[in-house]
Protein backbone atom coordinates (compact mmCIF):
# COMPACT_ATOMS: atom_id res chain seq x y z
CA UNK A 1 0.00 0.00 0.00
CA UNK A 2 1.08 3.59 -0.67
CA UNK A 3 1.77 6.41 1.71
CA UNK A 4 -1.00 7.98 3.76
CA UNK A 5 -0.96 11.49 5.19
CA UNK A 6 -3.24 13.56 7.38
CA UNK A 7 -3.44 17.03 5.87
CA UNK A 8 -4.86 20.41 6.87
CA UNK A 9 -6.58 23.05 4.76
CA UNK A 10 -7.79 26.58 5.38
CA UNK A 11 -10.84 27.45 3.29
CA UNK A 12 -12.49 30.83 2.80
CA UNK A 13 -16.09 31.60 3.64
CA UNK A 14 -18.28 32.17 6.67
CA UNK A 15 -18.53 28.56 7.89
CA UNK A 16 -14.75 27.88 7.67
CA UNK A 17 -14.12 31.18 9.47
CA UNK A 18 -16.57 30.21 12.23
CA UNK A 19 -14.88 26.81 12.61
CA UNK A 20 -11.50 28.50 12.99
CA UNK A 21 -12.96 31.03 15.42
CA UNK A 22 -14.68 28.40 17.60
CA UNK A 23 -11.69 26.06 17.68
CA UNK A 24 -9.01 28.76 17.97
CA UNK A 25 -7.04 26.97 15.27
CA UNK A 26 -5.57 28.18 11.98
CA UNK A 27 -7.10 25.37 9.87
CA UNK A 28 -10.74 24.44 9.44
CA UNK A 29 -10.49 21.19 7.46
CA UNK A 30 -8.59 17.94 7.99
CA UNK A 31 -8.43 15.00 5.60
CA UNK A 32 -6.58 11.83 4.67
CA UNK A 33 -4.40 11.89 1.56
CA UNK A 34 -3.20 8.64 0.08
CA UNK A 35 -1.34 7.39 -2.94
CA UNK A 36 -3.49 5.34 -5.26
CA UNK A 37 -1.48 2.67 -7.04
CA UNK A 38 -4.40 1.95 -9.34
CA UNK A 39 -4.93 5.54 -10.47
CA UNK A 40 -1.34 6.85 -10.15
CA UNK A 41 -2.52 9.89 -8.26
CA UNK A 42 -3.07 11.27 -4.76
CA UNK A 43 -6.62 10.85 -3.47
CA UNK A 44 -8.45 12.27 -0.48
CA UNK A 45 -10.67 10.53 2.02
CA UNK A 46 -12.69 13.19 3.78
CA UNK A 47 -16.06 14.34 5.01
CA UNK A 48 -17.44 17.17 2.92
CA UNK A 49 -20.54 19.31 3.32
CA UNK A 50 -23.55 18.01 1.34
CA UNK A 51 -21.51 15.04 0.01
CA UNK A 52 -20.69 13.03 3.12
CA UNK A 53 -17.58 10.93 3.56
CA UNK A 54 -16.02 10.25 0.18
CA UNK A 55 -12.81 9.34 -1.61
CA UNK A 56 -11.91 11.42 -4.66
CA UNK A 57 -8.74 12.50 -6.48
CA UNK A 58 -6.97 15.50 -4.99
CA UNK A 59 -7.76 18.36 -7.33
CA UNK A 60 -4.89 20.65 -8.37
CA UNK A 61 -6.60 23.85 -7.16
CA UNK A 62 -6.70 22.65 -3.54
CA UNK A 63 -4.10 23.99 -1.13
CA UNK A 64 -2.81 21.65 1.54
CA UNK A 65 -1.05 23.81 4.13
CA UNK A 66 0.46 21.11 6.34
CA UNK A 67 0.61 17.36 6.22
CA UNK A 68 1.84 14.52 8.41
CA UNK A 69 2.92 11.13 7.11
CA UNK A 70 1.48 8.20 9.04
CA UNK A 71 4.33 5.89 10.08
CA UNK A 72 1.97 2.99 10.75
CA UNK A 73 -0.35 0.96 8.57
CA UNK A 74 -3.70 2.74 8.73
CA UNK A 75 -5.30 0.66 5.95
CA UNK A 76 -6.90 -1.92 8.29
CA UNK A 77 -8.52 0.94 10.25
CA UNK A 78 -9.71 2.61 7.05
CA UNK A 79 -11.21 -0.69 5.90
CA UNK A 80 -13.02 -1.10 9.24
CA UNK A 81 -14.58 2.34 8.70
CA UNK A 82 -15.64 1.73 5.09
CA UNK A 83 -19.24 1.50 6.26
CA UNK A 84 -19.05 5.22 7.02
CA UNK A 85 -18.23 6.13 3.41
CA UNK A 86 -21.11 8.21 2.06
CA UNK A 87 -22.30 8.87 5.63
CA UNK A 88 -24.00 12.24 5.63
CA UNK A 89 -22.32 15.44 6.72
CA UNK A 90 -24.56 17.98 8.31
CA UNK A 91 -24.40 21.39 9.88
CA UNK A 92 -26.29 20.44 13.07
CA UNK A 93 -23.27 18.32 14.01
CA UNK A 94 -21.05 21.38 13.59
CA UNK A 95 -23.44 23.40 15.74
CA UNK A 96 -23.35 20.77 18.49
CA UNK A 97 -19.56 20.76 18.31
CA UNK A 98 -19.48 24.57 18.48
CA UNK A 99 -21.64 24.49 21.64
CA UNK A 100 -19.33 21.91 23.19
CA UNK A 101 -16.19 23.90 22.33
CA UNK A 102 -17.75 27.08 23.71
CA UNK A 103 -18.75 25.42 27.00
CA UNK A 104 -15.31 23.87 27.42
CA UNK A 105 -13.46 27.09 26.65
CA UNK A 106 -15.70 29.34 28.77
CA UNK A 107 -16.15 27.09 31.79
CA UNK A 108 -13.09 24.81 31.53
CA UNK A 109 -15.37 21.79 31.79
CA UNK A 110 -14.55 18.38 30.32
CA UNK A 111 -17.73 17.11 28.76
CA UNK A 112 -18.09 13.37 28.23
CA UNK A 113 -21.12 12.92 26.03
CA UNK A 114 -20.04 9.54 24.79
CA UNK A 115 -23.53 8.30 24.16
CA UNK A 116 -24.50 11.23 21.93
CA UNK A 117 -24.48 10.20 18.30
CA UNK A 118 -25.01 12.91 15.73
CA UNK A 119 -26.57 12.04 12.42
CA UNK A 120 -23.62 13.25 10.34
CA UNK A 121 -19.86 13.10 10.37
CA UNK A 122 -17.67 16.17 10.17
CA UNK A 123 -14.11 16.07 8.83
CA UNK A 124 -12.28 15.68 12.14
CA UNK A 125 -14.76 13.06 13.38
CA UNK A 126 -13.96 10.97 10.27
CA UNK A 127 -10.24 11.12 11.18
CA UNK A 128 -11.05 10.34 14.82
CA UNK A 129 -13.20 7.32 13.95
CA UNK A 130 -10.53 5.85 11.70
CA UNK A 131 -7.76 6.38 14.28
CA UNK A 132 -9.87 5.40 17.29
CA UNK A 133 -8.58 1.82 17.32
CA UNK A 134 -4.95 2.95 17.52
CA UNK A 135 -5.52 5.90 19.87
CA UNK A 136 -8.50 4.85 22.04
CA UNK A 137 -7.77 7.31 24.86
CA UNK A 138 -7.30 10.35 22.63
CA UNK A 139 -10.32 9.51 20.48
CA UNK A 140 -12.62 7.99 23.08
CA UNK A 141 -15.35 10.31 21.79
CA UNK A 142 -14.53 10.94 18.11
CA UNK A 143 -17.68 13.00 17.62
CA UNK A 144 -16.02 15.81 19.66
CA UNK A 145 -12.64 15.78 17.92
CA UNK A 146 -11.62 19.05 16.22
CA UNK A 147 -8.90 19.70 13.62
CA UNK A 148 -6.89 21.29 16.45
CA UNK A 149 -7.12 18.04 18.47
CA UNK A 150 -5.88 16.00 15.49
CA UNK A 151 -2.98 18.40 14.95
CA UNK A 152 -2.02 18.27 18.65
CA UNK A 153 -2.01 14.47 18.65
CA UNK A 154 0.35 14.39 15.69
CA UNK A 155 2.76 16.83 17.34
CA UNK A 156 2.79 14.73 20.53
CA UNK A 157 3.09 11.30 18.86
CA UNK A 158 6.23 11.72 16.76
CA UNK A 159 6.72 7.94 16.72
CA UNK A 160 3.47 7.63 14.76
CA UNK A 161 3.47 10.80 12.61
CA UNK A 162 6.12 12.69 10.68
CA UNK A 163 5.58 16.25 9.55
CA UNK A 164 6.40 16.79 5.87
CA UNK A 165 6.91 19.97 3.92
CA UNK A 166 5.94 20.77 0.38
CA UNK A 167 3.29 19.51 -1.98
CA UNK A 168 1.45 16.30 -1.07
CA UNK A 169 1.65 15.15 -4.67
CA UNK A 170 4.70 12.88 -5.04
Amino acid sequence: MGKVWIAFERDSGVVPWLIRKFTGFKYNHVLFLYESADWKAVWTSESVSKQGVRSVPLLPHRTVHEKFLLKFDVWPDLQLCQGLITSPYDFPSLLMQAIKITLVSLFRVRLAWGGVVLKGLNCSEWIGRVLQGRFPVEYEFPQWVTPKDVYGLMLRRTDDFEKEEGSPIP
